[in-house]
C-alpha cells in the first residue's frame, strides 16, 4: 500500500471522497422505543471547539504532534462501486470503515505513540460499538465506540471482556437528519418526538449510560460532536457570575493534571453500575443535561484559502475527540474552556522528542549568531554574543537597521587570520 510523507495535520485534513446519495431512502429516522431515550434538556452549540482551541489545548502539545511529519498510509483510493454509492446505513458505514476509520486509527497511531510513550493503558481505539460495552449496563447498540486496553487482558489473554466504550458514535443518513435542523435553547416538550430531536436523544442516551463526555453522530455530509454535562440549578456550586471565572481556573487545573479517568478503575460491569448511580453527577444530567454539539462539513478539507485554513475536517474533528476522551471521559459538571486545559502528566513525550515545528519564526533564536545574515551598514548600540556562540575572543557588535555586524577587536588583530584561497594566490 502506497504511504504519505507529511504533516499530521494535512493527513487528518485529507479530501473526503465524494459520495453518491441518489438512491439513498429518504424518510424519518428510525429509533427503537426499548429502551426509552433520555432527553436533554437543553441543546446549545459547543462555541470552543475549534481548530484556535486545538491549537492550544493542553498547552500546544497535539498542536507540537500535527505540525511533525509522518509517513502514513494512503487510504483515498476508494472506487465509486461498491463503496461511495450509499442506498442506506449499512453502505455509509461500510464508506466510513474504509475511509473514515481507516485514517483516524492511523492518525491515533502515530500521535499516541508521541503522546504516551509505553503508556498503553491511556491508547484509545476507534472501534464498531459491538466491541465495546457500557458501564452502566443495559442493551445499547451505539454504531462506533472508543475503548482502551484493559490491563486484565494481560495477565489472562484467552479471557478478553469488552471494555466500557468511553466515547460513543452513531452513523446516519444525511438525507434523513442534519445539524441544521436542531432548534437551540431549553428543549420544548412539543419538540421532545421530533424527527430531528430523535438521533439527539439517542446519542445524549448513550453518553449519560456510557458516562462518557463525549460522543458524535456522523453523516456523509457532516459530522456533529457532542458533549454533555448536567444543567446547573441556581444555587449550585459555581453557578453565580462572580464565582464563574475562579471555577474555570480551578477546573483547567484539575482538568489538565488528570491521569488516570474513573472508568480505568472499574473492575467489572456491576461495580460500575453501582459506581456511577452513586455519583451525584449521574442523577443531574440524567434528570436535566445539557447537550452541546458542533457541526463540521463532510467537505471540510485542508485548503490554501486562508479563509479556510483553520477549518476543522470529518477526521481531525473524531481524532481530536478521541484524544480527549483518552485523557478524561467522565462526566462533570462543569468543564474548563478547552484553550485553558493544561497538558497532562501523562503526555510524557512529546515536548522532549517533538520540539516546536521547524519555521522561520521560531528557528531564529536558535540558529548560532554567525550564521545570521549579517547587514552592511553599521550604526551605533553595542552588544554581546549569545551564550551558544562559538566566538572566543571579545567581540563587538554593531547594530544596523535590520541586523548585527560583527566587528574585529583589537585582540583579533594580534592573531594570524586564516588565509583562504584567493589569498594565498595573491601571495
Amino acid at each position: 500500500m502506497a504511504t504519505l510523507t507529511q504533516t499530521l495535520s494535512d493527513y487528518l485534513r485529507g479530501k473526503n471522497p465524494n459520495l453518491y446519495m441518489k438512491s439513498s431512502t429518504r424518510g424519518s429516522n428510525t429509533t427503537s422505543s426499548r429502551p426509552p431515550y433520555l432527553i436533554p434538556g437543553s441543546i446549545e452549540k459547543w462555541e470552543d471547539f475549534g481548530y484556535d482551541s486545538l491549537q492550544e489545548i493542553y498547552g500546544g502539545a497535539l498542536h507540537r504532534v500535527l505540525t511533525r511529519q509522518f509517513s502514513c498510509r494512503d487510504y483515498s483510493d476508494i472506487p465509486q462501486k461498491p463503496y461511495r454509492e450509499i442506498a442506506n446505513e449499512n453502505c455509509l458505514e461500510m464508506l466510513l470503515a474504509m475511509w473514515n476509520w481507516r485514517v483516524i486509527s492511523e492518525g491515533l497511531s502515530k500521535a499516541q505513540e508521541c503522546l504516551y510513550g509505553r503508556d498503553n493503558t491511556k491508547v484509545i481505539y476507534m472501534a464498531k460499538g459491538g466491541r465495546s460495552r457500557f458501564a452502566m449496563g443495559g442493551k445499547f447498540y451505539p454504531d462506533w465506540a472508543g475503548i482502551q486496553s484493559d490491563p486484565q487482558d494481560d495477565l489472562d489473554p484467552t479471557e478478553i471482556r469488552k471494555p466500557p466504550n468511553i466515547l460513543p458514535g452513531d452513523s446516519k443518513l444525511g438525507r434523513k437528519w442534519s445539524s441544521n435542523k436542531i432548534e437551540d435553547g431549553l428543549v420544548d416538550p412539543a419538540h421532545q418526538n421530533s424527527d430531528w430531536m430523535k438521533p439527539l436523544r439517542q446519542i445524549f442516551t448513550y453518553c449519560v449510560r456510557a458516562n462518557a463526555r463525549y460522543g458524535y453522530i456522523i453523516t456523509g455530509e457532516e459530522v456533529v460532536v457532542i458533549r454533555v454535562r448536567p444543567i446547573l440549578e441556581p444555587g449550585d456550586p459555581g453557578e453565580t457570575n462572580d464565582d464563574q471565572e475562579s471555577r474555570h481556573e480551578s477546573e483547567s487545573s484539575k482538568i489538565g493534571q488528570e491521569t488516570v479517568d474513573s472508568q480505568a478503575s472499574l473492575p467489572d460491569l456491576d461495580e460500575g453500575h453501582d459506581f456511577i448511580l452513586s455519583s451525584p453527577v449521574f442523577g443531574k444530567v440524567e434528570a436535566n443535561g445539557r447537550l452541546e454539539y458542533k457541526a463540521v462539513p463532510w467537505s471540510n478539507a485542508a485548503s490554501l484559502d486562508p479563509r479556510r485554513s483553520a477549518d476543522l475536517t470529518v477526521n481531525l474533528a473524531l481524532w481530536w475527540l478521541h484524544i480527549m476522551a483518552s485523557v478524561s471521559s467522565n462526566i462533570k459538571e462543569e468543564y474548563a474552556p478547552l484553550k485553558e486545559v493544561a497538558k497532562p502528566s501523562c503526555f510524557g513525550v512529546v515536548h522532549s522528542s517533538f520540539p516546536l515545528p521547524e519555521t522561520s519564526e521560531n528557528m531564529r533564536p536558535n540558529l548560532p549568531f554567525r550564521s545570521r545574515k549579517r547587514g552592511s551598514s553599521a550604526v551605533s548600540d553595542k552588544g554581546t554574543p549569545p551564550d551558544d556562540s562559538e566566538d572566543k575572543d571579545p567581540v563587538e557588535y554593531r547594530r544596523s537597521n535590520r541586523n548585527m555586524k560583527r566587528v574585529r577587536t583589537d585582540d583579533e588583530d594580534t592573531q594570524p587570520r586564516r588565509q583562504t584561497r584567493s589569498m594565498k594566490s595573491q601571495n
